[in-house]
């Protein structure tokens, strides 16, 4: 078990659960968000180790999130790993403009998932 704590941030439910469950099993504590409204939301009542954060999403989106938490002190240390099934490199570089370090597309594969994961929080 890890003290890890990853706010998960995707408006498609299925990716939400499977990033939930991949990430559990492996036992990071996970938090989801449907949006990033409820990212924001999530990030002003805990405390997280990463951010794993959609681009397309109704609302605010994933870049508008992302330079919102990186503006913030309180959240700016907070790493950011884009995970979005937007590859292009345009996207690419508006994700790291917009305080990301790292940039997964979708579909990925769960060992890809934790690798990125583990290279960002470390492992117990």
């Amino acid at each position: 078990m890890t003290d890890k704590k990853i706010l998960v941030v995707d408006d498609d439910e299925a990716i939400r659960r499977l990033e939930e469950k991949i990430l559990s099993s492996q036992g990071y504590q996970v938090r989801t968000a449907r949006d990033g409204n409820e990212a924001l939301q999530a990030l002003k009542e805990g405390t997280f180790h990463l951010i794993l954060l959609d681009v397309m999403m109704p609302g605010l989106n994933g870049f508008e999130v992302g330079q919102a938490v990186k503006g913030d002190p309180a959240t700016a240390e907070i790493p950011i790993v884009f995970v979005t099934a937007k590859g292009d490199t345009e996207a690419q570089r508006e994700g790291y403009r917009s305080g990301g370090m790292l940039y997964l597309t979708k579909p990925f594969t769960s060992t890809k998932l934790l690798s990125v994961v583990k290279t960002v929080v470390g492992v117990e």
